[in-house]
């Protein structure tokens, strides 16, 4: 007496989300605690010493559904001695996949060894896989004894390590490891449709709703999928499922945000899709716009000017002629000097730029400071340059 058994069922975990923003339409869940989808778990199994002649084929058709099982994180994985697993199914053409097992006897097996064929084999998938089917051509007159029941299957990768027992017993890995079915990983999109080409009218039923969202196209079969935004998250199937990033907040709140929205010594300022870092009085830009460094001091200044000036002296008396500087040299290294002595003795008043409905205003001074400091330590770069 003979069996051919198809276990037909995919449990997908509970899964999480960073954001505490509604993904949700009312009253729906929005995360899946337990959600049961088809996968492909196909067994043949004997309860006798009889070799069977007949091979067995399972088969699943997710044509009508938005998933794809990823190529990248599957595998299918073939469990038992002397058998050949095909993986056969359309994407949309014909396609034909499988491995091998072999094993001599149960003690030529070892517990954790990879599915390289003993005991055990797996091969990739291919991708847009939207009707797939396992089949079992036998060859078992050597190993139906002490191996009664295999098995086929596509399995996320990384899930199933071989074990002896696997082999032994009826249904013994049913029984024991796959009782609710396998782990697969599919793709997801919205297969009726695609992103709409650049000045094209947007179809009436395209799905990216939400403002501050954009149309990819899927990776793995046909369809799309919608993302936020940069800079703003939720769900862009919803209308105004796409929601601003507080990065300022989120920086007060974990110190992994201060590192991935820098504003090094400066004031975060929130802004639609990013923020903005503002230098307080005395700072400005270090030149990355995520930070900001002290302004130099009048006398920091002066001394600069003293240097350079001493620089450009002892450059001209140099005893070496190829050391001293040409004439139109010596007049451009003044000029820059002579701009930071001007700089020194003109203190310009504070200038603040705000932004309304009405366009740019100016008044007093702020937090957004413009100071003369700040072109003073350009021509000391200058000045650097020149004199070098």
């Amino acid at each position: 007496m003979k069996e051919a058994l198809a276990f037909l069922l995919l449990i997908f975990p509970a899964t999480t989300s960073s954001s505490r923003l509604a993904i949700s339409l009312p009253g729906c869940p929005d995360k899946c605690v337990r959600c049961a989808f088809t996968g492909l778990l196909a067994t043949y199994a004997s309860k006798s010493n009889t070799t069977p002649t007949d091979n067995y084929t399972e088969w699943l058709d997710l044509k009508s559904t938005p998933f794809i099982p990823s190529i990248a994180r599957n595998r299918f994985t073939v469990i038992g001695c002397n058998v050949l697993g095909f993986l056969g199914g359309s994407n949309p053409d014909p396609y034909v996949s499988g491995c091998y097992t072999y094993c001599q006897g149960i003690n030529s097996t070892s517990d954790g060894e990879s599915c390289s064929g003993n005991g055990c084999c797996e091969s990739t998938i291919p991708p847009n896989l939207t009707l797939f089917g396992a089949l079992f051509v036998m060859n078992l007159s050597l190993s139906w004894n002490f191996n009664p029941c295999f098995y086929a299957m596509l399995a996320e990768v990384g899930w199933y390590s071989f074990r002896k027992q696997d082999l032994v017993g009826h249904l013994g890995f049913i029984k024991e490891r796959a009782k609710k079915g396998v782990p697969l990983v599919n793709d997801w999109a919205i297969r009726n449709g695609s992103c709409p080409k650049d000045g094209d009218r947007v179809p009436r039923d395209h799905a990216c709703v939400s403002s501050n969202s954009y149309c990819v196209s899927a990776t793995n079969g046909p369809g799309y999928m919608c993302n936020c935004s940069q800079g703003y998250e939720g769900n862009p199937y919803l209308h105004n499922g796409c929601q601003d990033i507080d990065e300022c907040k989120l920086r007060k709140q974990d110190p992994k945000y201060a590192m991935l929205y820098p504003c090094k010594k400066g004031v975060c300022h929130n802004t639609p899709g990013g923020y903005i870092c503002r230098c307080r009085a005395g700072t400005r830009s270090d030149g990355t716009n995520f930070g900001c460094q002290p302004v130099l001091g009048q006398t920091e200044q002066v001394a600069v000017v003293l240097e350079k000036l001493a620089e450009l002296v002892t450059r001209c008396l140099s005893p070496r002629g190829d050391e001293r500087p040409t004439m139109k040299e010596v007049a451009e290294r003044l000029q820059i000097l002579r701009r930071l002595h001007m700089q020194l003795r003109t203190k310009i008043n504070p200038i603040t730029t705000r932004h309304s409905d009405c366009g740019p205003s100016t008044s007093g001074a702020s937090d957004e400071t413009t100071y003369q400091g700040m072109e003073t330590a350009n021509l000391v770069l200058d000045a650097d340059v020149a004199i070098e």
